[in-house]
């Protein structure tokens, strides 16, 4: 009988770890009565992350 063989690739589970000082400047997007963020303020600060480490 003849198999087929099977390719698994491997997927990217590790996630990139926000350092303390990149956690507090998300939550600096917070609105100070409900403490939730707007999905788009989160956008812009992860993006700003990503940019200053891309800098580097």
């Amino acid at each position: 009988m003849n198999e087929a063989e099977i390719s698994v690739k491997p997927r990217r589970t590790h996630r990139h770890a926000l350092t303390e000082q990149e956690k507090a400047y998300i939550k600096s997007f917070a609105d100070p009565e409900t403490g939730t963020i707007p999905f788009f303020l989160y956008l812009k600060a992860l993006t700003d992350i990503a940019n200053q480490k891309a800098e580097v």
